[in-house]
Parts: C-alpha cells; structure tokens; sequence
C-alpha cells in the first residue's frame, strides 16, 4: 500500500499569512497522509478479519489441534506440513503451494471421521461467518478421492452444527476453493474444524492450505416478501415472488418451504428453487405457511411468512377427496359452524362443544373456510 503523496501547495494557510512555515507544510502533509493509511488500514481490517492462527501454515504445524499423528512418512491417519507432496509420499504428486511455489501446507493421510485441523475462535454472537479452505487429492490413481466435512461445536454447550461435505479436485495438483457458512447465534467461543469423511482406507489423501474464518460480508438482503396472507379457490393459480441482493452483487440461490418443509418441482409446481414458487392449479392440500430461505456462499436469511388460504367451491374437483364425497364434507363443515355459531351464542366458548371440534383432520378454521366456500357456491 503506498502512502498518500500530498501536494505541498494544496496545504490550507495559516490565517493572516500567505505561505506556510516550512517547517509546518511537510509536518502536515505527513500527518495527512498517515491518517489516510490508517484509515485505509482499519477499512481492510474491518472488511477482511481472518480469525485464524497460521492459516496458510507458513509456520509449520502450530496454531492448530489435529486428532492425527506425525511422522517422517505417511500412513493413515498422520498429517505433517511441507513444501512437496511427493517428499512426504513417493506415490504422491509433486504439487506445489496454492500461492506460490515453495511456500507451505497441509499434508493428510485421511482416516476416516478424525480431525486433521481444527481451531478454537471467539465469535460474537448473532453474526454470520464465512469459511474457506483450498485443498487439492494426492491420491494419482483416484481411487477414492477425499471427502471434507466441515463442523462448528459450540464450546459452551457443545452442540456441533455440521456443513455440507466437500469432494476435493479428482485432477492431481489443482487446488480448488471450497466456502460454507455458519451462524454463530448465541455463541461465544466455537471450535472450528475439518475432518474426512471418505471411509475408504485407500486413497482420501488431500493437501490443505490457505484456511479462512471471517465474518459473512455477503449476507443476503431480502428487499420484499410475498403478502402475509394468501387466498385462493381451488382450481386457481399462486404465484410468490421474493426480491432479495447480496453485497457487492454476490450470488444467491432459493428455497421455497411449506410448512417449513422444502418444496421440490413436479406437475403442479414449479420454482422451487427460483425467487418465484407458481402453483397451478391450487388444491385443498396445498393450503400452509410459505415462506423462502435465500442463501449466499456463507449466510441464509429468511422471508417473511406467507399463508395460503384455499377456499373449496361447491362441485370443484379435488382428487384427495373421496369420489362424491366432496359437496357433503361441505354441508357438514358448514353444519358444524352453524353449531359452534349458536352455541357460542347461547353463552358458551365453543371450545368445549364436541360439535364445534373437527371432522376427518380439519381444524376449526378450516371449518369456516368451508362453510364461507358453501356461500360462495351457493351465488
């Protein structure tokens, strides 16, 4: 980073004089400019925060835990730090560093479900946090190429929140970058850890390097939800629509849930995983909480709920029905409603009228919008 190189005529005067001491121009050229750098300086910091010690492991094997031994060779379950591959294994490769060539990693003999790296961090909580790792296989013949696995435990509680796998490179010395997120929510102090999850006792032989724990600055925003209530009659079409952006224009995926539960595309639905779900035709079934997780490389954020009320005409098709059973499960739904009405109006709460409980599975508001779809047929 160079300094700011200020122009000594564009320093202000002094009042009631029309030139600068000499001694004074450089002296405040040289503080602007040092306040320039430090600023600078805390604008990086502030962006870029690695929390983790000797991450790209230039000072050998310290700073880190591993569940792994070390020794002058490999073999199953020991890791050590080097330069080349090929010196550690002779049936290794000879790669070298992500960087640049003669600079440090990682070297594993995976074992199946050990740690080979991990670090204790403190965290704030509420916060969204980005890890990545490049990592390449050593194995030449690809027999079962390695399988990262990625955890979070919390030190407090011990809870452990366990990231998607990660299959390494299956081409020899070509390193890849791999990014997942995690939520600290109340946490204070996480263990930060890799281990293998090949349970092949040959090959899963990886390299690591360049390890990157930092708060998530790709967060996704979400700009609009679809309406927080929802109606529509059988037979009609939906359509939600989320808006949503991340900093710095970074890419973002969707999922859409129904009751919490991820939707999946098939005959009637479509979008599933776009920023529009489109349901056609609406069916008795689909009635629910929507909602959509929008997701960056490191953070998920939420939508706002969206309730779908679906009101069931006289005569309307719905294949989950019994065959002609569909108009009187109306008529008695409505039949009910008009009980609970009259009872609750003769003085009682509804609550403990037998009549006013629910039929097949239907709960009371599904028993309105019945009786309200009854008036609806009946004009």
């Amino acid at each position: 980073m160079r300094a700011l190189a200020v122009p000594l005529t564009s320093a202000p005067r002094l009042p009631g004089s029309t030139t600068l001491p000499k001694p004074f121009r450089p002296l405040r050229s040289c503080i602007w400019a040092l306040a320039c750098a430090i600023a600078a300086i805390a604008q990086h910091a502030a962006a870029r925060q690695n929390l983790l010690q000797n991450p790209s492991f230039e000072n050998g094997a310290t700073g880190y835990s591993t569940q792994y031994s070390t020794g002058p060779v490999s073999a199953p379950g020991r890791s050590t730090v080097g330069t080349n591959p090929s010196a550690w294994n002779p049936g290794w490769p000879t790669c070298t560093d992500h960087t640049s060539p003669g600079d440090k990693m990682l070297l594993v003999d995976g074992i199946y479900l050990s740690k080979f790296w991990s670090q204790t961090v403190n965290v704030q909580p509420n916060t969204a946090y980005s890890f990545r790792f490049w990592s390449l296989t050593l194995d030449l013949a690809h027999r079962h190429p390695p399988y990262v696995g990625v955890g979070f435990r919390d030190i407090a509680t011990g809870l452990t929140n366990a990231a998607a796998t990660q299959l390494t490179s299956a081409a020899d010395c070509v390193w890849r970058e791999f990014e997942t997120g995690w939520e600290s929510q109340s946490t204070t102090q996480v263990e930060v850890y890799m281990y293998d999850l090949e349970s092949a006792p040959d090959g899963n032989d990886l390299a690591v390097d360049d390890v990157v724990f930092e708060p998530c600055t790709k967060v996704p925003v979400i700009l609009s939800s679809p309406p927080s209530v929802v109606r529509r009659s059988t037979g009609q079409s939906l359509t939600l629509t989320v808006s949503a952006t991340a900093p710095g224009g970074a890419p973002l995926t969707y999922q859409w849930r129904r009751n919490a539960n991820a939707l999946t595309d098939g005959p009637r639905t479509t979008g599933s995983q776009t920023s529009s779900l489109t349901i056609t035709p609406v069916m008795r079934q689909d009635r629910g909480v929507y909602d959509c997780q929008v997701s960056s490389t490191c953070a998920t954020r939420t939508s706002g709920p969206s309730t779908l009320v679906v009101v069931v005409r006289l005569g309307s098709a719905d294949p989950h029905a019994p065959p002609g059973d569909q108009p009187f499960r109306v008529l008695n739904a409505f039949a009910r409603f008009l009980a609970r009405e009259t009872h609750e109006g003769s003085g009682g709460s509804g609550r403990d009228d037998p009549v006013a409980g629910t039929l097949e599975g239907v709960a009371a508001p599904d028993v309105q919008e019945d009786a309200q779809a009854l008036f609806i047929g009946a004009h």
